[in-house]
């Protein structure tokens, strides 16, 4: 049963005409997850969301196959939702309720026709709801870049500014930090969003130093210090790290220490 074919076909020649393209499919395992993505203007000047039709198929454990649809984005908080029962359908249901099951082609065809209704009818409606970012405290595509691009000169202000020019003990720069974010948890976020921007400079600052690593800014204008886990190039992100323990107001200074925990050395002291 050639699942890819219909699934672009039925889909794909529907999608595109909303400004989707086929990105390919994934695997893990017998599991495949086949994809189609657009790019559209988010909240924020120079702000780009990724709006993302899934559509994931995986063996049934006794015969055929379970299929989903789910719509997600790249808005702040990464939302999605599962819509493969937004429209009633009457087909056979899958193993879980967010799913429906297939044995053979013409059973195939009907799911995706049923997908397509789904999204000629009820797709725009979703993806304005879930492109909206989950909070106005959130790293944006301008502190980012400002992060990337001063992050020395905003490193040595904070550390200057807060006491916080010993390098070497990080726990102790970390219990520092943390009362330093409690100090500001109950101003609002425009007052202290430059002050978040600075911790986060010293912060990235203190991973470089402690775990190796760079600082980069990625393809989707994200700040991150890379190369720093062995194995992986995924990096950590230091303003999200910093505004998350200030909007969720923690009050342990370890958790802020958990990036350097990870490294293989612990150089954690």
């Amino acid at each position: 049963m050639n699942k890819a074919k219909w699934i672009k076909k039925i889909i794909g020649e529907t999608v595109e005409e909303k400004g989707f393209s086929y990105t390919g499919c994934s695997r893990d395992g017998c599991n495949v997850w086949y994809s189609f993505e657009r790019r559209v203007e988010g909240e924020d000047e120079d702000d780009e969301i990724t709006q993302t039709i899934d559509i994931f198929v995986s063996p049934h454990f006794i015969s055929g196959c379970d299929i989903r649809l789910t719509f997600c984005t790249t808005a702040y908080g990464f939302p999605y939702r599962e819509v493969t029962n937004l429209i009633p359908s009457g087909l056979k249901k899958g193993y879980v309720d967010e799913f429906l099951h297939f044995e053979n082609e013409e059973e195939l065809k009907q799911i995706l026709q049923h997908f397509r209704r789904i999204i000629v009818e009820k797709g725009e409606e979703v993806f304005r709801e879930i492109s909206k970012h989950s909070t106005e405290a959130r790293p944006k595509k301008k502190t980012h870049k400002k992060l990337y691009e001063e992050h020395e000169e905003l490193n040595r202000k904070y550390r200057k500014l807060y006491g916080m020019e010993d390098t070497e003990f990080t726990a102790k720069l970390m219990r520092r930090m943390n009362q330093v974010i409690l100090e500001m948890q109950d101003e609002d976020f425009a007052d202290v969003e430059e002050t978040l921007i600075g911790l986060a400079a010293v912060y990235g600052d203190q991973l470089v130093r402690k775990c190796g690593g760079e600082w980069e800014l990625s393809e989707v204008g994200t700040c991150m210090i890379t190369g720093i886990h062995e194995g992986s190039r995924a990096g950590e992100n230091p303003l999200n790290s910093i505004i998350f323990h200030w909007r969720n107001k923690r009050d342990d200074y370890r958790e802020l220490l958990d990036c350097f925990r990870k490294h293989p050395y612990d150089t954690v002291i």
